[in-house]
C-alpha cells in the first residue's frame, strides 16, 4: 500500500493534471499515513496488552483506523473518477 501510494505521488508529481486528481491522491496518501502515523501505533500497543492478558479500556482506535479507511476508498474512487474524466 504504501509502494502504491508513493507511486501515485510520484505520477502526481511528474505530470500536469487537473487539481482534482492531485487532490484526490493527496487525501488518499493523507489518510494512508494518518492509519500508519497516528493510529496503529495505538493499535498494535493495545492488541500487545491483550496478548498478555492484560485488561483495559476498550481502545476505539479503531473506530478511527476505519473511519480513515472508509475516506481512504471515497479519495480513491474520486481519484480513479478525476483522472477518467
Amino acid at each position: 500500500e504504501v509502494v502504491l501510494a508513493a507511486a501515485v505521488l510520484l505520477a502526481a508529481a511528474l505530470g500536469p493534471h487537473p487539481p482534482e486528481v492531485v487532490t484526490a491522491a493527496a487525501v488518499a496518501v493523507a489518510a494512508l499515513v494518518a492509519q500508519l502515523v497516528l493510529v496503529r501505533p495505538f493499535l498494535v500497543r493495545r492488541s500487545n496488552q491483550v496478548l498478555q492478558g492484560e485488561q483495559g479500556p476498550r481502545s476505539r482506535a479503531h473506530h478511527a483506523y476505519v473511519g480513515l479507511e472508509v475516506g481512504k476508498v471515497l479519495a480513491l474512487g474520486a481519484l480513479g473518477w478525476a483522472a477518467l474524466q
